[in-house]
């Protein structure tokens, strides 16, 4: 069994310098935990929120918070959602393995709490909403699957834009958060992330920014105050160390102070809600909690650094008796893998490294679809559209890593890619797509694109054949090879015809996880015997069983969403 699971020796009571005493007490203050202090606050508990990360370089992830049926959304003239509708979407893609309560608690509350947690907002002109307006022709279902728009995307603190650039500035050739293409993993050391903006803004700037231009970081530093005016307290530079559990309750957390070494006990007469997220930067936890990742490696292959938090919530859950949820455990990436490029997701023709077609390119979203990719040869994959693409385009489902034509910088990368191409005939050009740099080529016909991407030999003939096979399929209106949708079935017979190389390097690169402690449906933590533990609650990426064994989502966001949502129905219960 691994370490992780052992609860350290409680320190002597002589070692502990400061005593703290509270009704709750909130470990982890990003999106969920800054929403369950807040709500907990206005439930009239006396509130300490405390935090790993200091104050100074306090930061948060994302850019987007996935909801429905909001007043914002309603502003912008999306249409309303039936939350019954969106709960059983959500639980198909999960297999039925979310908890029920909890994600209809979240359809039914995710439009009202998001207005909650964002009503200091006074100018929304710098939030869009993704994919809106959409895709001309996507009619709402994709091979079964549903989808909805619904994804507030938020700048960045002082109006910048995530996309890089200041306040106006030129949007970068970056993805969407402006997340990096970086090699081999993202550092998970916090000295040797890059600097975030608004790390430079105190609280008080914070608090005063988030009003004109709304980030999420602003957000969160905004509701933290919230619960600050109703008397809470909050502790940066705080990293848990133990849980208290007396007579069968859950009765405080004992904390160290990363600049002075000296100890806290943080003492809750009512509730302590665990809100530390996930455990994505623990490789002994990856070990055991992930096992069907790890048979995904190749020989000599191993977890890549990722950015991830390091457990410390769910360790806590699990010292003070509480049970795991049954894996396998949802993460966003590092299970899937597809050949990203300048269409996004939008897949038109995917070849294995062999040059053979391997899949319904466009089955239920990128986090679906590129389940195949992650269990085959790993090596340089094929993406291939003619010059039809941006009408294809219009097919792309508003999901995660889509084709968003609300960004001008798609449009922009993929005309640019094209002509570039074009422009350099042999070898073709590398140009940075939405997801990093891509290698594309174009040819006039066929021996001229096979010439141009370099091909020989058996791979040479792979591709041709795929190519060929591909439009007989089409112009037969049925996909009897891999099911792909009648409506998508269109030959690639524009030429001329462009070769996009992907190399499949993402396995075991988890952005996050989003899964860990089992709880009922007011996020109470179930022990081994499915009963509640008085005193504990687990909320956001620590809290398991809402997105079942793979996160998928009929809205991009989702994650975030859900955390506002559920993060503040745990305050309102642990104030009870």
């Amino acid at each position: 069994m691994s370490t992780w699971r052992e609860q350290p020796a409680l320190i002597p009571e002589e070692q502990i310098q400061h005593r703290h005493e509270a009704d709750v007490v909130v470990v982890g203050l990003a999106h969920a935990g800054s929403a369950a202090a807040r709500a907990a606050a206005e439930a009239g508990c006396r509130v300490i929120g405390i935090e790993e990360k200091k104050e100074k370089t306090y930061s948060v992830w994302g850019a987007d918070c996935g909801h429905i049926n909001s007043k914002f959304l309603e502003s912008r003239g999306v249409p309303k959602v039936d939350p019954i509708d969106y709960y059983n979407e959500i639980q198909r893609r999960a297999m039925g393995r979310a908890n029920p309560a909890l994600m209809m608690r979240f359809a039914q509350k995710s439009g009202e709490n998001f207005d909650w947690y964002t009503d200091m907002v006074e100018d929304w002109s710098g939030v869009s909403v993704a994919f809106w307006p959409g895709a001309q022709k996507f009619d709402g279902e994709m091979a079964g699957f549903r989808f909805w728009p619904g994804t507030a995307k938020f700048g960045m603190p002082g109006g910048r834009n995530p996309f890089g650039g200041g306040p106006g500035g030129k949007k970068g050739p970056g993805g969407p958060g402006g997340k990096p293409d970086i090699p081999g993993g993202i550092p998970d050391k916090e000295e040797m992330l890059p600097p975030q903006p608004g790390q430079g803004m105190s609280a008080k700037e914070l608090v005063e920014d988030v009003k004109i231009h709304p980030s999420l970081l602003g957000l969160c530093r905004a509701n933290q105050q919230k619960a600050i005016d109703l008397g809470g307290e909050m502790y940066f530079g705080m990293s848990a160390e133990n849980i208290i559990k007396e007579d069968g309750r859950v009765t405080g957390i004992l904390a160290k102070d990363a600049a002075t070494g000296e100890y806290h006990l943080f003492r809750a007469k009512k509730s302590v809600i665990l809100a530390a997220g996930g455990f994505a930067g623990n490789k002994e936890m990856l070990e055991d909690l992930l096992p069907d990742f790890k048979g995904l490696f190749c020989d000599g292959e191993d977890w890549p650094r990722s950015m991830g938090r390091k457990g410390m919530a769910i360790k806590l859950g699990v010292w003070a008796g509480g049970k795991l949820e049954n894996g396998p455990i949802a993460t966003m990436g590092g299970n899937f893998n597809l050949p990203r490029g300048f269409n996004c997701t939008m897949g038109q023709l995917w070849l294995d490294p062999s040059g053979k077609r391997f899949c319904n390119e466009l089955f239920g979203g990128p986090e679906i679809s590129g389940m195949q990719g992650q269990q085959m040869k790993h090596g340089t994959y094929f993406n291939i559209f003619d010059s039809n693409i941006v009408e294809d385009l219009q097919w792309s489902v508003p999901s995660h890593e889509s084709f968003d034509f609300g960004e001008g910088m798609y449009t922009g990368n993929i005309t640019r890619a094209m002509e570039g191409a074009q422009a350099a005939g042999k070898g073709g050009v590398v140009e940075r797509a939405p997801n990093g740099p891509v290698r594309i080529v174009c040819g006039r016909n066929m021996e001229e694109l096979l010439d141009n991407a370099e091909l020989t030999g058996e791979i040479r003939e792979n591709v041709r054949a795929s190519i060929e096979r591909y439009n007989e399929i089409c112009r037969s209106g049925r996909d009897d090879d891999f099911g792909k949708d009648a409506k998508l079935l269109r030959p690639l017979d524009q030429w001329p015809l462009y070769i996009q190389f992907n190399d499949f390097n993402y396995v075991g690169r988890i952005m996050c996880t989003c899964g860990g402690l089992l709880t009922d449906g007011n996020q109470n933590v179930l022990d081994n015997n499915y009963d509640p533990i008085p005193g504990l609650f687990a909320t956001g990426n620590c809290c398991g069983r809402r997105f079942g064994p793979q996160y998928s989502t009929p809205t991009a966001g989702l994650s975030i969403g859900v955390c506002i949502t559920l993060g503040r129905e745990a305050g309102i219960e642990a104030a009870k």
